[in-house]
């Protein structure tokens, strides 16, 4: 299952579609609080918007990780350049999946995520 911590709705519907459609299970949570509820049922993949509305990202992938050292967790954001990867990295986050997506290589990117964990 991938959870996907996302506070743009018609961003979160697409990448529900785009991974459905690829035969994944989708768990969609539209704030951090409710991604954590949501993680408390486990997950194989995280996806985290560095920009949400009640904590950003880069505070929440510490609370992610309580019990969870294991699972891939992925900032997903529109936000770009060398500064920010360095703070993702920096962050403890698995990796980097920048927005807009072009669907086949964001489901490509998925796969490789799930593969290497």
């Amino acid at each position: 299952m991938v959870l996907l911590v996302e506070d743009n709705t018609p961003i979160r519907r697409l990448i529900e579609a785009v991974l459905g459609n690829a035969g994944y299970s989708v768990c969609a949570a539209p704030n951090g609080r409710a991604g954590l509820e949501a993680m408390e049922n486990g997950a194989d993949l995280v996806l985290v918007d560095l920009e949400l509305p009640d904590i950003n990202g880069f505070e929440l992938i510490k609370q992610l990780r309580v019990g969870h050292e294991r699972v891939p967790i992925v900032a997903f954001s529109s936000h770009t350049g060398r500064d920010v990867e360095a703070r993702i990295a920096e962050a403890g986050f698995d990796g980097y999946i920048p927005k807009p997506i072009d669907p086949t290589d964001f489901v490509e990117r998925v796969e490789g995520f799930l593969r290497a964990s």
